[in-house]
């Protein structure tokens, strides 16, 4: 057995619906924070400390590139790029992407919001927790 599932276990036996209650409060806390509106705000100006340090950052970025370029990494991230890159989108971008496009969706709110008037009824959902 996996040690995650003998502490799951072992907070169960503690607290009853301990796990299933913290689970369903992030869930609630993660729509909350997704459903918000999207604002972006005025950039200021970079001052002269801010630019003096990312002109550094880039120095020591083109040090350290060159070293990889002579030591020959470069070749073979770029030859092993393309399956990361493929990789990391398949598993973690496109999912998460997928999440927050449901979530913000106006569907998705009036289907969940039926669905829990209509099916639920008397229990507490997600959207019950949503509106404290």
């Amino acid at each position: 057995m996996s040690w995650l599932f003998l502490v799951w276990v072992w907070i169960e036996l503690i607290g009853l619906g301990t796990v299933g209650v913290g689970v369903q409060n992030a869930i609630a806390w993660g729509v909350k924070k997704l459903r918000r509106p999207l604002v972006f705000r005025r950039v200021e100006g970079i001052s002269g400390k801010q630019a003096g340090l990312l002109g550094l950052l880039l120095f020591l970025l083109t040090i350290v590139w060159s070293w990889r370029v002579a030591d020959g990494l470069v070749s073979v991230v770029f030859n092993q790029g393309g399956l990361v890159a493929r990789m990391f989108g398949q598993f973690l971008v496109l999912p998460i992407g997928f999440i927050i496009v449901v979530a913000r969706s106006k569907w998705f709110q009036k289907l969940e919001k039926w669905a829990a008037r209509d099916i639920v009824g008397a229990f507490p959902t997600v959207t019950d927790r949503l509106d404290r």
